[in-house]
This record gives structure tokens, sequence and C-alpha cells, in this order.
């Protein structure tokens, strides 16, 4: 019989698995973030939690044990017994008050292998369910809009940059600056509930992207662009405007085993810049670790503007240029979009069996008719490195900067995307958001010929620099933050979309809701990130509440949301 100690900070719950052959044990340790992000003081597990439940899922949601236990006196011990040995199991504990029916504490791990006569240890956090937990931030990390925020291997999140200054330039005039504190970088462990500094970027950027990849020499983040100032307004149009000069052209390579930013040998050579400074790039990463960088270029103010032709030209990154250190290819300008997309909408469409990857990307600067373009990756990047190809989408308007958020697949094999908020281009001018969301339907064989559109209404898409973020399985998307109108006041609703309802003709009509009187709201803020963490939380970073939020000298705003919508079982 094999023991290990389940924690709660100080309160130990002892987990006890008694293993047979072709059986495991599962040790836990967790701890509980407390901070409540309302500014009233955080509860305790030890104060509120009355029992915990445990459940063993495999992937497919299949329960392979599970068991109850009462907390008291600060321990408790529990029997989880006859755990198969596989992988890719999934932890899920939840946390109950007194006599309540549901949940109020959420904790779960993925990707859990149970061996044979030995005990795997985990370590997992709990978090409010249904509300808004606080991190605390590392001294020096200031508030920020535009920051990036990446997911590494093992379930760590790289955050870099953002603009953290702001200075008055006139009347409802501001320019967003960068200064020291956007080059530093920070990880967060969603493991422990820590967020730590890890060093700092070669340049100071905001407005900047980046991938992680998983290379055989070790995992590297790369983060492309972005921009040392972005002008804000809030006279009544749209509000933020970019200057090419102020954009970056350069790339920084983070090491995730060393968790330090590398120095590229000559940053002057050719293939160690970006052919053009670029805010808000589109950064893709293709199935053979090479990166597609788009977009990125000025954008127009008005529909009737000459475009700048230069950006209709895309660049690849590839990891094993120059030696190994990194660099783009050359292709003399022959890796072409239709239109120069700034500010455009992209997602994964597919990985081929030819090991070629897809995507789909939507709106964006654009005065033609092909507001979507396919890519599709060539099997000879040497010679052509792929190609874009334009779709006109009937009833799909032409979006600045869209949510994109791949859902479930159709059921008849089909790709799904929600394509919501951003501003709308009417052929003069850019326009505020709408009600108006769209479900891009996108055929899939060789040609990827068909690609349709099914509007949908619901105040809750009128926003724009807001987030979307898709769950795991694709059944839902939560709406976080934004601006509506042109106003610099973020004061949009936490919202939800739901698959399954949305998928049901009796409930098609309520599969897009806001959250119920008396749940918690996210503090709305436009121009924050957000990453879902391997529990299925969300993570949230930064953003502006108005326009004098930057100048705040209080810390910066880190979050965790355990969305009220999450699965807590798996098995239904």
């Amino acid at each position: 019989m094999k023991k290990s100690f389940f924690a709660f900070g100080v309160v130990a719950l002892l987990l006890v698995g008694c293993a047979d052959e072709g059986q495991g044990d599962i040790g836990v340790v967790a701890t509980a973030l407390t901070g409540n992000c309302s500014g009233l003081p955080g509860g305790s597990p030890l104060g509120s939690i009355d029992r915990i439940e445990v459940t063993v899922n495999e992937r497919s949601g299949k329960e392979l044990a599970s068991s109850t236990v009462s907390l008291a006196a600060g321990e408790a011990e529990l029997a989880l017994k006859s755990v198969p040995v596989g992988s890719d199991n999934i932890i899920t504990l939840l946390g109950y008050a007194k006599d309540a029916n549901n949940p109020s504490w959420f904790g779960r791990r993925r990707d859990v292998s149970v061996l044979q006569d030995r005990t795997t240890e985990i370590s997992l956090v709990l978090t409010r369910l249904g509300g808004f937990t606080c991190l605390t931030p590392p001294d020096g990390f200031k508030q920020r809009i535009f920051p990036s925020t990446v997911a590494m291997g093992g379930g760590k999140i790289l955050i870099t940059g953002g603009f953290t200054g702001a200075s008055s330039s006139g009347d409802k005039v501001w320019k967003l600056t960068t200064g020291e504190a956007s080059k530093d970088a920070f990880i967060y462990d969603p493991a422990t509930g820590k967020i730590t500094k890890v060093g700092s970027m070669q340049h100071a950027r905001g407005g900047h992207t980046g991938v992680h990849l998983a290379l055989p020499e070790g995992d590297k983040v790369v983060l492309f662009g972005g921009a040392t100032e972005l002008e804000m307004s809030d006279n009544g149009s749209y509000p933020f405007k970019f200057d090419a000069s102020k954009g970056i052209d350069t790339y920084e390579v983070f090491d995730v085993a060393t968790e330090k930013f590398e120095t590229i040998s000559d940053p002057n050579k050719p293939g160690k810049k970006m052919s053009l400074p670029r805010i808000f790039p589109i950064a893709a990463k293709l199935l053979d670790n090479t990166v597609l960088v788009s977009g990125g270029g000025p954008w127009e103010t008005t529909a009737t503007q000459t475009q700048n032709q230069a950006y209709i030209a895309a660049e690849i990154w590839t990891p094993n240029a120059d030696d190994g250190e990194g660099g783009f290819l050359a292709f003399a300008g022959n890796l072409r979009m239709n239109t120069a997309h700034a500010g455009a909408g992209v997602a994964k469409l597919e990985d081929t069996f030819q090991g070629l990857s897809r995507y789909i990307v939507i709106g964006g600067t654009t005065i033609s008719k092909n507001a979507v373009e396919i890519f599709t990756q060539s099997s000879d990047p040497e010679a052509v490195p792929g190609v874009f190809e334009p779709r006109e989408v009937k009833g799909l308007a032409n979006l600045y900067f869209p949510s994109v958020s791949k859902l479930r697949d159709a059921k008849d094999g089909s790709r799904r995307f929600l394509v919501a908020g951003g501003s709308i281009i009417d052929g003069k001018k850019i326009l505020p958001p709408s009600d108006k969301a769209w479900i891009l339907t996108v055929s899939i064989d060789d040609k990827i010929k068909r690609v349709s559109a099914e509007v949908i209404e619901h105040p809750c898409f009128n926003r724009f620099m807001h987030t979307a973020s898709v769950s795991l399985d694709g059944d839902t998307v939560t709406f976080l933050g934004g601006f509506r109108g042109f106003g610099l006041t973020s004061e949009a609703p936490t919202c939800f979309f739901d698959v399954d309802k949305f998928d049901d003709p009796d409930q098609a009509s309520q599969a897009v809701f806001a959250l119920a009187d008396g749940q918690e709201q996210f503090l709305s803020r436009g121009g924050h990130a957000a990453e879902r963490l391997f529990d299925d939380t969300l993570l949230l970073v930064g953003g502006i509440f108005d326009s004098q939020t930057i100048s705040d000298p209080s810390n910066g705003l880190l979050e965790i949301y355990a969305s009220p919508v999450i699965k807590t079982n798996l098995a239904q």
C-alpha cells in the first residue's frame, strides 16, 4: 500500500491507493488561489470546503475511478482503488461547501499517466468555480495593454511585453508607449499557481505575437514584430492608429529549457529581420515547425484609401536557417496574399495527410470582396512556400480585428468557425461593432472550394479588442472584455456561445447568452490577453478599463477564470 499527501496549503488530505496488477496510484499536491478580484478578501478553502470529490477520467470521458471524502480538522483519508494503468488520464477535483449540491472550488490536470505498481505524483491548483481569482504579480509587473501570451510545453504560459506607458498628445488623444517594463518576460505555472519573472527581451514591444515550437534540440518560443508606440483617441472615430515608423521588424527566440532569450549573433545578416515592421501580425505555426508571418501593416481609415502593397507579401521563419540559429527564408516576394489583411483574424483549418498545414485568414485591410483567404503550405517550401487562395463568402461583413474561434466540426466533417466582434468596413468608412456574428463552414476536400456563412445576432457580439476563448473540445466559447462602440471605456458583459445548443433546433435561440444575474462578471477591459490552461481555466493578462488605466502606478492585473460553463463531469 502506497501513501501520498494531498495538501491545500497547510491542509493535508491523505490519498491512499491500493494497486493490484494492471493498476496504479495517483498522488496529488493541491494548492488553492484565494484572491478575489472583486476587491473583497479572498476566501480560503479551509473555511469553505466541507468535502472533496476526486474523479479520474479517460480522455474520451469514460470514468475510471472516483471517491468523495469529508474534510475535517485539516485532513482526511481518501481511497482511490483500482485505477487502471494508462496515459492521457484526466484528474478532476471539486470542492463543496456544507450541504451544497454544486461545487464551489475546481481543479483539473490532464495527460496524467497511471503506471503499474507506482505512484504518479501531480500538482494542481484549485480556483473558485464560476469566479475570477486574482494572482499576485511579481514586483515590477506593470499594467499593460496588448501583451503576448504563448502556451508552452508542459502547460506553462510565457507572458511578454505590452504597452506600459501612456501620455496625452492632444484633446482626447494619447500615445501608448513601451518602456523598460515592456521588455519583461514572465512565466505562469498553472500547476503551482505562481508567476515568476524570467528575464527581458532584446526589444521593448507591444502588439506583437508569438508561437511555441517543439524542436528536436529543445522547445522554443519565437516572438514577432510589435511596435514601440500606438496612438489611441476618444473622438468618436476608430480609436487606434499605427505609424509604420514605430513598428518593429525584429524577432526574439526564448529557450524554454533555460528560460532565457537567445542572442542573435548578427542581427543585420539577411534573414534576421522581417522584410517590414509588423504590428498585430499573424504568426501561424506550420506542421514542419516553420512559421508563416503576414499582415501587421497600417490599417486604413477609409476603404477608398490605397492599400500598402508591400504588406501583401508574407514571410516564412524557419528554425533551420543559419546553421540552426533560425531566420527568414528569402522568397523574392513570391509568397503573396491577395490583400494586405492588416487586423485580420486567423485560425488553423487542418494538418493534411501529406504533412501540410492549412489556415484560414479572415478580414482586415481589404477593399475587395476577398475578405477570406485559404493558405495551404507547399510540399516543397524551398521552391514555393505555399499559396493563398481567395474565397468570396456571401453575407460575411468585412471586419477589422474579429475573433475567430474554431468550433467542433459539423457532423459531415466540415470545419466550423465563429467569427465575432471587430469593427465593420461598409465600403466607405470603419463602423463600430454590431450585434452580428457569423458561423463559417468550410468544406474539406483537395481544393477547399466551399466557404459559407450563417449570420447570428446577439448583443454579446457587440465588441472589439476583446478575447474569445474556445474550450478544449470546441463546444463553448467565452467572450471577455473589449470595447463597445468607439468609446474607450470597456463595458462589455461576460458572454458564452454553446455549440450543442446551436446544433439543436429547439435550443438554437439560446446558444448565445450572458452571465445570469448574481454571477461574477469580468472587470471588463480591452486589449487584454487570454490563454486557456491545461485545467480548462483561463489566464487573463492586462488590458485597460479606460484611457487612464495605464497611468495607474499599481501592479498589473493577472486573473484566473474558472468559467461556469466548464464541464465538471466529463462523463456526461
